[in-house]
């Protein structure tokens, strides 16, 4: 029973991973409010998990738990509250402090953010990459593999269906309900860069798979070997493998 549970608890780092892996791309790569605090669940979820299983604590060196620390902390250090200082004293936000007295707006506190509320959003949204990171240091090198696969085949996915968009008018079925401007590809993404960038980063991670597949069989045999053995190198693993790397490479 005990062994069960330790495989459960495993397996738990891997599974959040692939649902974000998922998950961030299909709903509007996590703009949209419902998609953003469905990724900060996922997050929290993450880091209780991680502290639930205590072998997995140790995962971390103290330089990675000191810069994962700071990086955490330092958004909050622009909410803490200056007494003694006015708006009027601190760096461009004399213009945005006029404003809100001009409309009536309370400003509360005065804090190094412009717009607290606005920070804090934004340190919700930093919890994501840090659980992102903490849950690969936990996950191990075969299940790493695999989340690799999946990541290829998602960025396969939303590369066919930028193809479909691209020419198409924002009114057809391939926009999921969006509109966007004519002739643009963008995915499930809310933003045409954002979604260049995914496949941007698929892609030379296909590359690279594709090279690292193809150099195993150029290390066995002496200058890539014959046309004999590179085709019956394709009718191996190795070789599917190699072909499926290159053909998602083509297709990003």
């Amino acid at each position: 029973m005990m062994n069960a549970s330790r495989s459960i608890a495993s397996r738990v780092p891997a599974l959040l991973l692939a649902a974000l892996i998922i998950l961030a791309p299909l709903f509007r790569s996590g703009k949209i409010p419902l998609a953003t605090l469905l990724l900060e669940l996922l997050a929290v979820a993450a880091f209780l998990a991680l502290w639930w299983s205590s072998e997995r604590r140790l995962v971390l060196g103290r330089l990675e738990v000191f810069l994962l620390a700071a990086l955490a902390v330092f958004p909050l250090l622009q909410l803490l509250p200056l007494p003694g200082l006015s708006p009027l004293d601190l760096p461009g936000q004399a213009d945005y402090f006029m404003a809100s007295q001009a409309a009536g707006v309370d400003r509360g506190a005065t804090t190094l953010s412009i717009i607290p509320r606005e920070t804090l959003s934004g340190w919700l949204v930093l919890l994501v990459p840090i659980a992102v990171y903490l849950l690969t240091r936990a996950t191990s090198v075969r299940s790493l593999q695999k989340l690799v696969t999946l990541m290829l085949v998602v960025a396969a996915l939303q590369a066919m269906l930028g193809l479909m968009q691209f020419g198409s008018s924002p009114s057809t079925v391939f926009y999921l309900g969006y509109e966007y401007g004519t002739g643009s590809a963008v995915g499930t993404y809310t933003s045409r860069n954002n979604f260049a960038g995914f496949l941007y980063l698929s892609l030379m991670l296909s590359l690279a798979l594709f090279m690292a597949t193809l150099g195993r069989q150029t290390g066995r045999t002496q200058q890539g070997g014959s046309l004999r053995e590179r085709i019956q190198y394709y009718a191996t693993a190795d070789g599917h493998r190699a072909f499926m790397y290159g053909a998602i490479a083509l297709l990003l």
